[in-house]
């Protein structure tokens, strides 16, 4: 799951992939698609024995191998467990205008690999996602996780985006979080279950607009988007959710039992004062067509037409050209039919410092606290020892540091209370120590 500045206005933004690395890159003439987590060709591994590799960015094609590995150790959850995970990410970014095939085009693929070794990652116990780079459904993955085609059109402020598309990238998400491993960092706790990202994007269209002022740093925005939404909807053939989406492609895209996927959002940025401190407010709704067996539940009940709705805010705290500590703040909130969703209402709040120390101009450090409430009809949710009903908190603190040629070195330390929630039987609050090391090719 993200590690950037503002979204929205100007740039069409692709943020969140599991390592939350997003970044805005303002440009005037019309939006474009920003890689998260992609550092400029400086600050990775390989550029200088591989001088081509600019030369082939300058045309146009850039290729990106992310390579994380998180080390962490848990005291409480479910049997204080030990946990390693490693996921590669080999992402490539063409511009079809700067290669001369195609104005306004641009073509983005992901191929993702991820296992774990140690104690599984699912014995914290927790709801929301301890670690966003876990999938959590408790296999190795190697999959095409994404491959879409964007356009942008009516002189850049109009983008159509078509394939197979994680919709956190697009949708829901807080640009400017830093890199937090917690998922609360990224998207409303109310949303995990059917929206299609990570491990299960989808197949899916989004039309995104654009309303900038004359210099193109702010204004409203807009996007919709439908994905299928199979990895969430009941097959009456199997008695089961799915087939999962992650790991295939348009094949049974509308085999009757798809269970459309529908998110909207909008908003607008803006700036404050002389110092130009910016800030963005997005409010949307999803919708889950079809039925949903709610397998969180007890009795096996299956719903019709599952919803939500959702905001965010982020504002930066300094101006553009600042060159000192840079601090943004951001937060998110989620509600959703209780008898729908197993999680009905979820807030995180977050602050994140860039270059907090004089010589360290790469380095963030940053907290985060969320809280998510979980239904209390047992149809619907009981938690790990068969209660239902409380709450789940987190609270987070990271401190990264960036090392030459695209390493990143991050100590992690988050506590979750009460994981996944129950009123009477409830699972040991978590204390969960992390590194992090990640590497950019």
């Amino acid at each position: 799951m993200v590690p950037d500045a503002l979204q929205d206005p100007p740039a069409v933004v692709q943020p969140t992939s599991p390592m939350h690395l997003p970044g805005l890159q303002p440009e005037g003439e019309r939006p474009r698609v920003v890689v998260p987590g992609s550092p400029d060709l400086d600050r990775r591994l390989l550029d200088e024995p591989w001088p081509w590799r600019r030369r082939l960015s300058d045309q146009g094609i850039d290729a990106l191998v992310l390579a994380t590995m998180d080390l962490s150790k848990v005291s409480g959850g479910i049997g204080s467990p030990s946990i390693g995970q490693a996921l590669i990410d080999v992402s490539v970014t063409a511009n079809l205008e700067r290669l001369g095939v195609l104005p306004g085009a641009e073509v983005f693929a992901s191929l993702q690999w991820w296992d774990w070794f140690g104690d599984s990652p699912t014995q914290v116990g927790d709801w929301w996602g301890w670690d966003a780079i876990n999938p959590a459904i408790g296999e190795e993955i190697f999959q095409l996780s994404e491959l879409w085609w964007q356009q942008t059109i009516a002189e850049g402020s109009l983008a159509i985006m078509l394939g197979k598309i994680d919709a956190n990238r697009m949708f829901a998400t807080i640009p400017n979080a830093g890199p937090f491993l917690n998922t609360a960092d990224s998207m409303p706790a109310t949303m995990l279950v059917t929206m299609p990202t990570y491990p299960n994007p989808a197949m899916g269209a989004v039309v995104s607009w654009n309303g900038l002022d004359d210099e193109g740093l702010r204004g409203w925005s807009a996007r919709v988007g439908v994905f299928d939404g199979s990895n969430a909807a009941y097959d009456p053939s199997t008695g089961q959710n799915g087939p999962r989406t992650g790991n295939r492609g348009p094949s049974g895209l509308f085999d009757g039992h798809w269970g459309p996927y529908w998110i909207a959002q909008g908003g607008p940025a803006w700036t404050v004062g002389e110092q130009s401190w910016a800030g963005t407010f997005t409010v949307g709704g999803w919708y889950q067509g079809g039925q949903t067996l709610l397998t969180t539940g007890n009795a096996g009940a299956i719903d019709d037409d599952a919803g939500g709705v959702f905001a965010t805010l982020t504002h930066a705290l300094h101006a553009p050209d600042d060159q000192g500590s840079r601090w943004d703040a951001f937060a998110q909130f989620g509600w959703s039919a209780p008898a729908s969703d197993a999680a009905d209402l979820s807030l995180a709040i977050g602050a994140v410092c860039s270059a907090p120390l004089p010589g360290r101009p790469n380095d963030q450090w940053g907290l985060l606290a969320g809280v998510t409430e979980f239904a209390d009809d047992a149809s619907v949710y009981v938690n790990r020892l068969g209660s239902t009903g409380g709450q789940e908190s987190v609270l987070e603190a990271f401190y990264m540091i960036s090392l030459p040629h695209g390493i990143t070195l991050q100590p992690d330390l988050q506590w979750i209370g009460t994981p996944g929630g129950g009123e009477g039987a409830t699972v040991d609050d978590a204390l969960i120590g992390t590194i992090r090391i990640q590497i950019a090719f």
